[in-house]
């Protein structure tokens, strides 16, 4: 049988991603810093697109935290943060010991990690310093042990706090459990040492409040970041019984047609000028429709979410309610990326604090028919373990059984992972002797 070919016509409909689509896609994602940035390169690309200065006309609440943001600036310049390497070669170059061994001891701070552990070991050094014997290692790691910040050269958690220990002057039965009971005393196996050292538990829970005043990362304290300014997206507020929002724009530059470039070039005879001031126009025109479809798509979007989680502008966090983005978006007509999209890196203030708007949308826990959240549960979680006896702290399924008496219905495996979720430990490490 021989094969035939034939011509078919076909009908299809087929979305073409247009590249004003993909921009206008990503203007609506922009936190506020990247919508400036992109606003400040479409100055660069397009002579006709103007930005001026912000006009600040927010609330004067906004205002306040702006203004306590930069309070005290002038004592703030010139300050710079000491490093942990800068702190400790500071003190080594008053140190009575020779040249060489104090070339030593530098390389061997600038072997340490942010948490001031030290991260080689003898062969490491022999590498640097071939003739370097073991009794000369072991004097310049106790040299560098002895500087401040006092734990600084240990090269586990167990001999940073043996460091600390020393220095402070604890018992030699603190010290004993430390150095030979370490792994049943941080596992809270106390029982067995409370057998084989013949001390009470109420010792070793003491030595355990001691050990709670000691740095286990002393490094980390010069270990300086830069906490990055929040300036929120929305403000959200009660007046006269009504919640009020604001979108927050008073920082991000006004866009403008630069007119006076355009009548410069306008009466040009070169039709590829005229073309191009024709493009500009298009590119112009585009982007204040964006802008403007962008601020009615978030103030759509911030509405309808304080009106689905009113519990929690009205009472905080701890009464937030199941919400997902597909909920929002089927009620305001739009897609769920959409949502998605719009509340990605954008943030919002209330009288609770400043919260990132993905943090109004939580899942379900149980019943969907009863309206409980996860982070509803884990907040209630959480007040749980504040408040319990710590001689007798809560298991899991006393949890259960007290959240199902405050109608949060949840099962004991549920209590345990998110239990581990916010870093508590079970019962029987939380407990403590007195």
């Amino acid at each position: 049988m021989e094969p035939k070919v034939s011509l078919v016509q076909k009908q299809s409909v087929k979305l073409s991603m247009t590249q004003e689509l993909q921009q206008a896609i990503a203007l609506l994602q922009y936190s506020s810093q990247e919508l400036i940035s992109f606003l400040e390169e479409k100055t660069l690309d397009n002579p006709l697109i103007q930005l001026t200065p912000p006009s600040y006309t927010t609330t004067r609440k906004s205002n306040r935290v702006k203004k306590d943001s930069n309070s005290n600036w002038i004592e703030q310049l010139g300050h710079k943060e000491e490093s942990l390497s800068e702190h400790l070669l500071k003190q080594l170059v008053l140190l009575n010991v020779s040249q060489s061994t104090k070339q030593k001891i530098h390389y061997l701070i600038d072997s340490l990690d942010d948490n001031g552990y030290l991260t080689i070991q003898y062969e490491d050094m022999k590498n640097q310093y071939p003739n370097m014997t073991e009794s000369e290692w072991d004097y310049c790691v106790s040299v560098l042990q002895a500087l401040e910040p006092n734990g600084v050269g240990a090269r586990s958690l167990q001999e940073c706090l043996m460091i600390q220990m020393k220095r402070n002057h604890f018992s030699e039965q603190d010290t004993v459990i430390i150095e030979f009971y370490f792994d049943s005393f941080a596992n809270k196996k106390w029982k067995q040492i409370e057998k084989e050292l013949n001390i009470p538990l109420q010792e070793i829970q003491n030595l355990a409040d001691n050990i709670q005043t000691l740095h286990p990362r002393p490094g980390l304290r010069f270990k300086k970041e830069e906490s990055p300014y929040i300036i929120p997206d929305f403000l959200v507020w009660k007046k006269d019984g009504k919640w009020q929002i604001q979108l927050v724009q008073d920082h991000i530059p006004n866009v403008q047609y630069h007119s006076d470039y355009y009548r410069t070039f306008a009466q040009h005879s070169d039709a590829s000028v005229q073309e191009y001031l024709k493009h500009c126009t298009g590119e112009y025109n585009w982007l204040k429709k964006s802008l403007k479809s962008r601020k009615w798509t978030l103030e759509r979007i911030m509405t309808t979410m304080v009106a689905r989680q009113e519990a929690f502008f009205e009472r905080g966090p701890a009464f937030i309610r199941p919400l997902s983005m597909r909920e929002v978006a089927d009620e305001l007509h739009i897609h769920e990326s959409t949502v998605s999209r719009a509340v990605r890196g954008k943030f919002f203030q209330t009288n609770h604090g400043t919260f990132p708007l993905k943090s109004l949308f939580s899942a379900a826990v149980g019943n969907p028919q009863e309206d409980q959240s996860t982070e509803q549960v884990k907040q209630a979680l959480l007040k749980l373990i504040e408040t319990e006896d710590k001689l007798k702290p809560l298991s899991d399924q006393q949890i259960v059984d007290l959240l199902h008496q405050q109608y949060i219905k949840v099962s004991r495996r549920t209590i345990a992972k998110y239990r581990d979720q916010l870093g508590i430990l079970p019962s029987s490490k939380r407990k403590q002797y007195r």
